[in-house]
């Protein structure tokens, strides 16, 4: 199978500049396309769906930037790549260039080498981009089509362990297969909730006290804290207010209470201590482990940076300008770290 040849737009009213580009890539095994103004770029762009856009910035017409802008409104060219070429090399034309929606910006005259290697760098990206994409909508429908048949596993199962004169061994088996529905059943909202946070999910936010949100978060956990008969020890030194959306923050911060309680010794106590340090609320999240885990770790637990909880929490958090940081304290306590800015004025 022949391979697809990756496209370049060359975009430039000189036909001097443009025949130097297309000596550039001529032998570069690109499929181009040249055009002379900026609607013809704007054209050209719709029915070559290109890569990558060498853009000049002075134009008549439509300069560069314009294009650039209108090229960024067209959710067919979302990723690609546009490269502004001008022979203004001030630091606000390149700005400028930037707010109008440009991935670079070079100027004349331009290294060779320099270019192509742009170039490459940018299809990479795109490419990169792309295949994200396809991933999160694919995980998007696997996990909208898993949930159907995940309820009816949890409800059929819940009703076998109603069912009069069922033994007890079947009814551990029933509870195994239950919990295990509950598992996925979750991991099925997490990947969901994941997927909208990558997608840039709109934000409900509102000034809220950490305190309050952190003693709703623990009493929900009531039942999973009485099965591994755990303390809550909760210590605040913040008074400081912050901006967030409610529900989304509860579940960042019951995603990571949840893994704290998955990992920590039986009858152990969890510390929760909230303070303020740099124009930030900071919440360290800690616990002792269970020995056998704790004895087979290298750092901090089996917090892994690609597990689905805490990848949710730190896609949360980073929604609402803070971070999510792996923790451990003096007395060997290991847990997380969550910053979030404190309200202006609050």
């Amino acid at each position: 199978m022949l391979k697809q040849r990756n496209r370049i737009l060359l975009v430039d009213d000189d036909p001097t500049n443009l025949a130097i580009l297309e000596n550039i890539f001529e032998d570069q095994q690109y499929s181009l396309h040249s055009v002379r103004s900026g609607v013809a770029a704007l054209e050209a762009a719709r029915e070559f769906q290109p890569d990558v856009i060498l853009l000049d910035v002075m134009m008549p017409e439509l300069d560069g930037y314009e294009v650039c802008r209108r090229l960024c409104q067209d959710k067919q060219l979302r990723f690609t790549k546009k490269i502004l070429v001008s022979a203004r090399a001030m630091l606000n034309d390149r700005l400028k260039g930037y707010q109008y929606g440009a991935d670079d910006y070079i100027t004349k005259p331009f290294d060779e080498k320099e270019l192509l290697a742009k170039v490459k760098v940018f299809l990479n990206l795109k490419f990169t981009e792309e295949v994200e994409l396809l991933e999160r909508r694919l995980l998007s429908i696997l996990a909208h089509e898993m949930r159907p048949s995940l309820m009816d596993i949890v409800n059929y199962a819940t009703l076998l362990r109603k069912s009069v004169g069922i033994k007890e061994d079947e009814r551990r088996y029933v509870n195994h297969i239950q919990a295990a529905g509950n598992h996925l059943m979750g991991l099925s909202q997490k990947a969901l909730l994941l997927n909208e946070i990558k997608e840039g999910m709109s934000l409900h936010r509102r000034e809220e006290s950490l305190d309050y949100l952190l003693n709703r978060v623990v009493k929900s956990l009531d039942a999973k804290t009485l099965v591994k008969e755990v303390s809550w020890r909760l210590e605040t030194r913040c008074s400081r207010v912050c901006v967030f959306d409610l529900w989304m923050m509860e579940n960042a911060l019951r995603f990571l209470l949840e893994k704290i309680l998955d990992q920590v010794a039986l009858g152990g106590e969890v510390t929760i201590d909230v303070d303020e340090k740099d124009k930030e609320c900071r919440v360290v999240i800690t616990a002792g482990l269970e020995e056998e885990r704790d004895n087979n770790d290298s750092g901090t637990g089996r917090f892994e940076e690609d597990d689905l909880s805490v990848a949710v929490a730190r896609g949360i958090l980073q929604l609402h300008g803070g971070r999510l940081q792996r923790w451990r304290d003096s007395s060997g306590g290991r847990g997380f770290l969550v910053s979030l800015p404190v309200a202006p004025g609050g």
